[in-house]
């Protein structure tokens, strides 16, 4: 999910990029040998931009104009570097204390961030939290949703991270249908 939320944030910037002198480069932090094989096939498949692993060593080596960092919990240290050496650093799904050194912070996942165990002054220019904020390409952005009258069978999907008990939410508002309709599986 990440990853592709972060192929569509690159297909935003490069429609907006008017002078076409973009280059976007997507660099895999923390990231598993199989997830780093499976990640660069993918990029390659629907993108043109530079893959590269960045580790601990070679982060700081490094600077960028634009970082955007999609990481439930970025380390502290990384992001007061990136706020430190980039022009603009934007988070999504951070909810740790080290988005506050974010210039913008998109949280679509969440209702609402936990700030109080936060001591560091925030950077956040532009806080977004909330649903509404969802990340999609911009090639569906013309598309209507089409739904149809009766609906029997439903997949949930959940990712292992859901500090929020997102999926008990879902449950909970998914048994309350199920539990009205027996054709509903």
């Amino acid at each position: 999910g990440h990853l592709f939320r972060c192929l569509d944030i690159s297909e935003w910037l490069k429609l907006v990029n008017r002078n076409n002198n973009l280059i976007i480069s997507f660099y895999l932090y923390g990231c598993d040998e199989d997830s780093i094989k499976i990640s660069k096939r993918i990029i390659s498949d629907v993108s043109d931009s530079k893959v590269e692993v960045v580790n601990d060593r070679n982060l700081y080596n490094r600077q960028w104009e634009i970082v955007i960092v999609d990481l439930l919990n970025a380390p502290y240290s990384v992001m007061k570097h990136l706020s430190c050496t980039a022009n603009v650093v934007a988070s999504i799904d951070n909810i740790s204390g080290s988005r506050n050194f974010s210039d913008i912070a998109v949280n679509p996942l969440y209702y609402d961030i936990d700030e109080s165990s936060n001591n560091e002054k925030s950077k956040i220019k532009y806080d977004y939290i909330g649903p509404k904020y969802q990340i999609i390409s911009p090639k569906y952005q013309k598309y209507k949703a089409s739904w149809r009258e009766e609906v029997t069978n439903i997949l949930i999907i959940q990712g292992g991270a859901d500090p929020y008990n997102t999926a008990v939410k879902i449950f909970q508002d998914v048994y309350e249908i199920l539990s009205k309709n027996d054709r509903v599986k």
